[in-house]
């Protein structure tokens, strides 16, 4: 609709009573908290560690032949090599281990095969559950590192519990980051006995990468396992060293591989997806609409050309959304929500596109249909392209108050480039291009960056960015956090920079850290995730560490304090913020925390309004008249928060989080007062069922009452049969009151209210999704889904939750390796 007439009206930031004294009140709350870190000084227990002294061992090349059982019976396991896991890394520092542990292993030119004996105490009952992939962090587990390059940046971490039930990762050193999404193709077992328990793993040498032409491989690796009982022990075969801020250069050494067996390393994934949905857009009436069934076949490919560069390509890919992701509470946030990718194509060597900030977000290439990604290292350096194109062209469109997903009519071509190159013992540096485009439409981003360690603790990471965007503009605004799909007309082009400084120090007791990010206005990553721009912010903290031994409850503790200041880039403050928390660790695996804190922020919100004074709004040829403002102002906001999580008993884990004091209601401009309570529930009713709840409470009351009162529900229920098989029931329950009336306070900017149409929001929304989910799953990509979901909702104008929408849907792939 044409904007006829534009008036504009800002309200600017309030002179509140006594400003300057709480300016003043404010800065010495500053001070006084980081004397108040710095004052605690003296540590509770001091032992020192040990000087780390590598081991290097040598790793046999066996012919064998094993069933893959978990049971260490095969006469080959008494030819393989052996260490003992001697230590306690954590939470003692490197102690006596308390349980005795043995690691084997060998190799026979294609696979590497390691088993661990791990004795327990007569009476000590091993923690294992029958779990999903990746679901096991709780139990008894054994894990190997692996860093196949050596080159201390960059490893891979393979675990597995008493039961068989696998998981595994990918440890990226440079940006302090694990990865748990990655799933390789490798087999393993465990069994138990009367003295504990055995495992045996054997990991494809088609699952890592490293580099093939050296005359023997020099690697990495660790051995640890983890026990977890009154306190969850992490044993090693090697001592940790706390005042080190690197973690794989203290890995010992494995050399062997002298006689790698070459093959294809070529593996070939088809799909069948298959859909039926069904839906309603009138909830009272019984007629549903569907399209029929939905059926798709694709293929995923992924070639070793060599050990350390591999291509992925996928024809008419399958990137559905088979497991819903966990509901988010979006009420009174104005910044998108974050979702982690969780198909395969994008996942195999996703961390080759780690840089300092995530410039690179894949769910962003919402349904393409063919993809193709190189990923490779070379001697020092590692590289990565992706190339695919996008059924849809949507992205993040950011500001300094908040940010919106755009969705523009037609596909777009995507391209993504990155490289790095390691540097010395630990420096590196590093480029980005991510370019985006269809018609009329392009979004590119230029980027550099690096990381350089002034000393073993100190190190300075760095990114310097440039983009430029070409993008239709609408002619009408969504508002914040919603979808626009308005006409367009115009074309803007627009161009942006950023930086980003963060100086670190870190050892065993202290950490502390200097950072400054700096986002132009008009900066915008689509193919990432940034969700705020036009601003600067400068940052600076500590962190103080005391460890706690014997039969303590306590096992660590830690105080951590940071100053903060954010203006846009017309110098307008938007936050200057101190705070203050209290983390503890101890036995049952508790975790709590409590603090707290106090900022002055700045909230702008637009919106516009129709102007009704004296017209006729159902005449034919009425045309609406829309008036725009803009409310600002200043608050300043003290706040709270605490919460614990503890395992009393080995099958039940209870625990909440707490967020109370003041907060400001974003879409009417005032403070308020924040009450928000989200206790949780996760109980192991036996080996093969799990029942987890998590409940969150947030409310919000304003001058006059409250504002909003709103509920949501993650339950989850499952039955793993075995390793293989998996029942997942989910429901997602979502319930919101609202005061409209107190809603309607935000147009207190307008003389006359009678002269505009108000609409006010629903007084109650409620929202049911509910999933019911088999998996079958031989590995990763070999796997059968099949499942139902319905979706339902209720507002204003229906009494009970009315099912909108339902769908059937299965899944069928399978790897062939070749």
């Amino acid at each position: 609709m044409p904007l006829s007439v534009v008036s504009r009206l800002v309200v600017k930031p309030s002179c509140h009573p006594g400003g300057q004294n709480r300016k003043k009140q404010f800065k010495n709350v500053v001070a006084l908290f980081f004397t108040a870190i710095l004052g605690f000084s003296s540590p509770v227990f001091s032992a020192q560690p040990q000087s780390k002294v590598k081991q290097h061992f040598d790793l046999p090349n066996l012919t064998h032949s094993i069933e893959l059982d978990g049971e260490l019976n095969e006469a080959v396991w008494q030819q393989a090599n052996t260490v003992e896991l001697r230590y306690e890394n954590d939470p003692g520092e490197n102690t006596p281990a308390p349980v005795k542990t043995t690691a084997y292993y060998f190799e026979d030119g294609e696979t590497l095969y390691i088993g661990f004996d791990a004795k327990t105490p007569p009476g000590d009952n091993i923690r294992a559950n029958f779990n999903d992939r990746d679901g096991s962090w709780n139990d008894d587990q054994v894990s190997i590192i692996v860093d196949t390059f050596n080159d201390e940046r960059r490893a891979y971490q393979f675990f597995l519990n008493p039961l068989g039930v696998q998981s595994d990762s990918i440890i990226d050193d440079v940006n302090k980051n694990e990865d748990i999404s990655w799933d390789a193709i490798w087999d393993g077992a465990g069994a138990i006995n009367d003295s504990g328990y055995t495992v045996e793993m054997a990991i494809p040498l088609r699952a890592l990468r490293f580099n093939e032409n050296l005359k023997q491989q020099i690697w990495g690796i660790e051995f640890i396992r983890f026990y977890p009982r009154e306190k969850r022990y992490r044993l090693s075969s090697m001592p940790r060293d706390r005042n080190s801020a690197c973690n794989l250069c203290q890995l010992d050494k494995i050399s062997g591989f002298k006689s790698i067996i070459s093959n294809r390393n070529l593996n070939l994934v088809p799909s069948l997806t298959t859909l039926k949905t069904e839906t309603r857009d009138d909830v009272n009436q019984s007629n549903w609409q569907s399209d029929g069934v939905d059926s798709e076949l694709s293929a995923d490919i992924r070639w070793g050309i060599n050990q350390d560069l591999y291509l992925n390509a996928t024809i008419n890919p399958d990137f559905s959304q088979v497991e819903a992701d966990s509901a988010k509470l979006s009420v009174n946030n104005t910044f998108s929500l974050f979702f982690p990718e969780k198909r395969a194509f994008f996942l195999d060597g996703a961390d080759y596109f780690n840089t300092p900030n995530q410039l690179v977000y894949t769910r962003n290439i919402a349904t393409p249909d063919y993809g193709v990604k190189l990923t490779g290292k070379s001697n020092s350096h590692t590289y990565g392209v992706i190339a695919a194109n996008d059924s849809q062209t949507q992205f993040i469109s950011p500001s300094s108050q908040g940010s919106r997903v755009v969705e523009l009519e037609g596909e777009s071509d995507v391209f993504i480039s990155r490289w790095r190159s390691d540097i010395g013992e630990r420096h590196s540096i590093g480029g980005l291009v991510t370019h985006r485009s269809a018609n009329d439409y392009r979004n590119q981003v230029v980027a550099v960056d690096g990381l350089y360690w002034f000393t073993e603790n100190d190190s300075l990471e760095w990114q310097i960015t440039h983009t430029s965007s070409k993008t239709p503009e609408a002619n009408s605004d969504s508002g914040s956090g919603s979808d626009s799909n308005s006409e367009q007309n115009d074309i803007a082009n627009t161009s942006g920079q950023s930086v980003t400084l963060r100086y670190e120090h870190q050892d065993r007791d202290w950490r502390w850290f200097v950072h400054h990010v700096d986002f132009d206005e008009d900066f915008r990553a689509d193919l990432g995730f940034i969700t705020r721009v036009d601003f600067s912010r400068s940052l600076i903290g500590a962190r103080r560490f005391w460890y706690f031994s014997g039969d303590d409850f306590l096992t660590r503790m830690n105080i951590h304090s940071d100053y903060d200041i954010t203006k846009d880039q017309h110098g307008q403050l938007l936050e200057e913020e101190v705070e203050v928390w209290f983390n503890f660790s101890g036995q049952h695996q508790f975790e709590g925390w409590f603090g707290g804190g106090r900022r002055e922020r700045f909230i702008t919100q637009d919106f516009e309004l129709e102007f009704i004074d004296g017209v006729d709004r159902d005449a034919p040829d009425y045309q609406p008249e829309f008036h725009q403002f803009t409310i600002s102002d200043s608050f300043y906001e003290t706040f709270y928060s605490t919460g614990l999580f503890i395992r009393p008993v080995a099958h039940i884990k209870v625990g909440f989080r707490g967020n109370f004091g003041d907060r400001i209601d974003v879409r009417n401009v005032q403070l308020g007062k924040q009450y928000e309570l989200s206790p949780e529930l996760e109980w192991l009713i036996n080996r093969n069922a799990k029942l987890g709840i998590n409940y969150t409470h947030n409310r919000l009351n304003v001058d006059g009452g409250e504002l909003f009162n709103a509920e949501i529900v993650n339950f989850k229920l499952t039955y793993q049969q075995n390793v293989r098989q998996r029942i997942k029931l989910t429901a997602q329950y979502f319930d919101i009151e609202r005061n409209p009336e107190r809603y309607g306070d935000r147009y207190r900017v307008v003389a006359d209210p009678l002269q505009y149409f108000i609409e006010q929001p629903n007084q109650r929304s409620k929202d049911l999704a509910l999933q019911l989910l088999y998996s079958y799953k031989v590995n990763p990509q070999t796997l059968v889904f099949v499942g139902y979901s319905t979706h339902g909702y209720q507002d204003d104008d229906i009494s009970g939750i009315e099912q909108d929408q339902r769908s059937l849907f299965a899944k069928f792939s399978y790897a062939f390796q070749i």
